[in-house]
């Protein structure tokens, strides 16, 4: 049997709890601490235990202790309050108010401690990182409220004063005092759509108020407590500034330390002849990536030791770029010689007005990129690129194949709708009947061999659409149906592309420039227009089958006297036609619409003159009927021909620089008189620029003069004449009204 006033065998003492507060505010002891009898106080330690460092600490006189503790930081002289009995008496003695205060006063910046706390409770709620509630790691502080919560349990604790408001309670039910003035009684901050309260500080109004008798005495009150809510909330503004300035500081420190370990580090690395791979790391490279080293303990010799490996399987990483880096490096100087050879080559060419590859291209070709790629010990110049430019026609030749196959498969996935049969449908809103075509998705040419495929390719009845240039809904909108200003400068709504001139398209070998690759450009795809746009391989990506052009095609084709299923582009072109449409006679003297129903070219009315690819497009966008007049242009007078080739030098944007061909300053084509202007800026050494030799007439040029402003002629006394739009002011602020233009037509008439 156990003994009286002993625990039975296998039972366990139990402890006494531990208080969740931290600090109290204690009064002082009645019983004084035991410090300052040296030699008196027994250790703690048991038999043949070390006797530790600080173990005759509390055997100290008080003034050398309180000495001591003035140097120590808050949260230190905190966590000593913690350790013994004798030090939490001690340090939460009135008496050692001062120690409190000059620990304080080492913190900069640090606002005053509220005269409603206690200094210890105030550096509790300053520096330890616990939580009031639940004791939890966090660096929250809600100073409005003078408490330290973690994010659970400001969920948990925080109430949102508006659905008091919206509770349906009677605002005055609280001893008269409204709900609504509790926003200035207590503090509140806002998170989202809610303002938060701390749910004692309101029983606490609630009690204090309802204490008190008579009117004066409670509007006293409400004015004291809105003073001193408003002193809080100016005290808790302050305490978010020094936060704010700590976080920084702290950041700063940080980083601080990691530069210091990553300096060590590279010393080390160094050391080991490493030096040259940690100056070519680049961008988003860095020895910060490996997580050993981005670290704020200082670098020792154990340290480097237990992460030397992991470094330096980084740093073999980084040498592999490096050399890639270096050799990527030769092969773009290669580059630059190598799109000078093609240059060389395709300037001496400009006679023959081919299609030919661009830079990105060329440099794909197997024979040049074996020249590209050779060993950087290996001297690569000018002339080791002649062998590949005697081969080039035969690699231009596979090229036109390439890309003629590409085109191919545009014609062969090309799709249309065919409408079928109306059905009649019920609506049950309406409540009414209604006739509904629909419609069925069709691929016409799915089913053409190879051969058909390329024949249908070559044809003028095929039109071609680039995504980029057309705007959605252009191919037959009626909104743009006999546009006001389609005898001016008509917007092109639709930029019909004919084969082989859209080979040559631009945005077929431009794409968008792509900022996520941090490599240095290549010089095979610099291009001029700032940072947007850059040069690609060809590709037909943006093209599509044009069905409805296609459509508009073969009526023009037809009303030329071709067959739409035989004729080519070329055959076209060898008609010489000129083409003017009846359905666009305008009055000079109003600028309206003429009538023509009787005698389409009556004296004194301006028709649109086009070539057979322009008239499709203007077929395309302007009318839902074909109505032209065609001309041979050997028959029309010499002066209408000469005008209208001035015009086209004048107007048509379709010519291009040789000197800036396949170079970073390569520009838009353009006029030729704004080729000229441009040499003046650009080539001065060329005061005069000569035709196919300075500049040329670009491969895809039929196919832009399509899409470009229209030639007019003017049958006057029974003798067709020139009329061209006169140009207008471009400082003219009313330029784009129909009154003003018209009023230039009739001057010009």
């Amino acid at each position: 049997m156990p003994e009286s006033g002993k625990e039975a065998k296998g039972t366990k003492t139990r402890k006494k709890p531990k208080s969740k507060s931290y600090v109290d505010d204690v009064e002082a002891s009645s019983a004084q601490p035991k410090f300052g009898a040296s030699g008196q106080q027994k250790s703690n330690t048991g038999h043949g235990r070390k006797t530790r460092r600080l173990a005759e600490l509390p055997g100290m006189p008080l003034d050398i202790l309180f000495e001591i503790f003035g140097h120590l930081q808050p949260y230190d002289l905190l966590k000593l309050t913690r350790t013994t009995k004798d030090f939490r008496r001690l340090l939460l003695n009135k008496s050692s108010v001062s120690v409190w205060k000059a620990t304080l006063d080492g913190v900069p910046g640090l606002p005053e401690c509220p005269s409603t706390m206690s200094i210890p409770a105030w550096v509790n709620l300053v520096f330890s990182p616990h939580c009031h509630y639940c004791l939890a790691q966090t660096r929250h502080v809600e100073w409005r409220f003078r408490v330290r919560m973690c994010a659970k349990c400001v969920k948990e604790h925080l109430h949102d004063l508006g659905k008091i408001f919206y509770s349906g309670k009677d605002f005055k039910q609280v001893n008269g005092l409204p709900y609504s003035r509790y926003e200035a009684l207590i503090p509140t901050r806002n998170m989202r759509n809610a303002k938060l309260y701390l749910p004692s500080d309101m029983e606490v109004i609630k009690q204090e108020y309802g204490a008190l008798q008579g009117d004066e005495p409670r509007k006293q009150y409400i004015l004291d407590r809105t003073r001193t809510n408003a002193g809080i909330l100016e005290h808790a503004q302050r305490c978010e500034i020094w936060e704010q300035s700590q976080l920084k500081n702290r950041d700063a420190e940080i980083r601080h330390l990691k530069e210091e370990r990553l300096a060590a580090i590279v010393q080390k690395l160094e050391e080991l002849g490493w030096g040259k791979d940690v100056a070519g790391i680049r961008y988003p490279d860095s020895l910060f990536n490996v997580k050993k080293v981005n670290q704020t303990q200082p670098l020792t010799e154990r340290i480097w030791a237990n992460i030397k490996d992991d470094v330096l399987e980084y740093m073999r990483q980084m040498r592999e770029k490096r050399l890639k880096r270096e050799f990527d490096a030769t092969v773009r100087a290669r580059k630059y010689i190598a799109i000078e050879a093609l240059r060389g080559y395709k300037n001496s060419k400009v006679s023959e007005n081919l299609v030919m590859p661009g830079p990105p291209d060329y440099c794909d070709f197997d024979t040049v990129k074996e020249i590209l790629n050779r060993p950087a010990d290996v001297e690569v110049n000018l002339s080791s690129f002649e062998p590949n430019v005697i081969l080039l026609p035969e690699l231009i030749t596979g090229w036109r194949k390439k890309i003629d196959g590409l085109l191919m498969q545009v014609v062969k996935q090309a799709k249309s709708t065919l409408p079928q049969e109306e059905t009649l449908c019920y609506d049950d809103f309406s409540e009414e009947y209604y006739y509904r075509k629909t419609k069925t998705l069709n691929y016409p040419n799915m089913e053409l061999s190879d051969e058909e495929l390329l024949k249908k390719l070559k044809l003028a009845s095929t039109v071609f659409s680039c995504r980029r240039c057309n705007p959605p809904n252009d191919s037959g909108c009626d909104d743009f149906y006999y546009y006001d200003e389609d005898w001016y400068y008509p917007p092109s709504m639709s930029k019909p592309l004919f084969y082989p001139q859209v080979l040559g398209h631009h945005c077929l070998t431009l794409t968008s420039t792509d900022f996520s690759d941090w490599a240095p450009s290549d010089p095979s795809k610099a291009f001029s227009h700032g940072d947007e746009m850059e040069r690609s391989p060809w590709s037909c990506s943006l093209l599509t089958f044009d069905a409805y052009g296609s459509t508009k095609a073969e009526e023009v084709i037809r009303l030329c006297g071709l067959d739409p299923m035989k004729a080519t582009a070329e055959d076209m072109d060898n008609l010489d036609l000129a083409l003017a449409c009846r359905l666009c006679p305008r009055d000079p003297q109003t600028g309206l619409i003429a009538n023509n129903e009787d005698e389409p070219f009556k004296d004194g009315v301006v028709h649109p003159l086009y070539s057979w690819r322009a008239a499709i497009r203007h077929r395309q966008d302007c009318h839902d009927r074909s109505s032209f007049v065609k001309f041979r242009r050997e028959e029309l007078p010499d002066g209408i021909i000469t005008a209208e080739n001035n015009h086209r030098l004048k107007h048509v944007c379709e010519w291009f620089c040789l000197h800036c061909r396949d170079t970073n300053n390569e520009w838009d084509l353009e006029t030729v008189e704004k080729v000229k202007r441009y040499f003046k800026i650009r080539h001065k050494d060329y005061p005069s620029p000569v035709m196919n030799r300075d500049y040329f007439r670009h491969f895809s040029g039929p196919n832009v003069e399509a899409s470009q402003p229209s030639f007019f002629i003017c049958k006057k006394n029974d003798q067709l004449s020139v009329f061209e739009p006169p140009v207008l002011d471009e400082d003219d602020e009313g330029d784009q009204n129909l009154l003003q233009l018209v009023r230039k037509w009739r001057d010009a008439c």
